[in-house]
């Protein structure tokens, strides 16, 4: 940059001094360019690397078949995992504000008439094994949620 020669009692400036920086890659103690010189100065065989023995082919143990390889973990079988103990919850078979939920019904048939349903009530199934659930007359949806071997007969559903 420039550099003033600042100097109240001077007055006026009677030298102007330009000093130029070099930019860092031209800079004679580091920098870009210099880098690869500097690795490749590095004595590969003394050093870090100066105790390490050479690995034949005999030393590794892929290739060692007198070893045994290491064994893979066999994935455990479902009969000894302790089972699963099932909870028993609650059948519920109710009307919930504009929702008919209808839970946990097991080997069992139940009926919504069309007086006790809208077309703006909507009916959710859960957790049922084995049940049979009739919708008579117009419901807006149904949902079927985590059942198994369940049958839904209905008249007309909106969506």
């Amino acid at each position: 940059g420039v550099q003033w020669n600042v100097n109240p009692k001077a007055g006026m400036v009677k030298s102007v001094t330009v000093v130029e920086k070099q930019s860092p890659l031209k800079q004679s103690n580091g920098g870009l360019q210099n880098v690869f010189k500097e690795l490749s100065k590095i004595d590969q065989s003394s050093g870090k690397t100066a105790g390490l023995r050479h690995v034949t082919k005999d030393m590794k143990s892929k290739n060692n078949l007198k070893q045994p390889a290491a064994k893979i973990a066999k994935p455990v079988s479902g009969s000894t995992r302790k089972a699963k103990i099932q909870t028993k919850k609650q059948p519920v078979f109710a009307l919930q504000g504009m929702k008919w939920s209808i839970d946990y019904q097991v080997n069992c048939t139940k009926t919504i008439e069309a007086s006790e349903i809208d077309k703006r009530k909507t009916v959710y199934i859960h957790g049922c094994e084995g049940a049979t659930i009739i919708v008579k007359g117009k419901c807006n949806t149904i949902t079927i949620d985590n059942c198994k071997k369940t049958n839904v007969v209905f008249e007309s559903v909106l969506a």
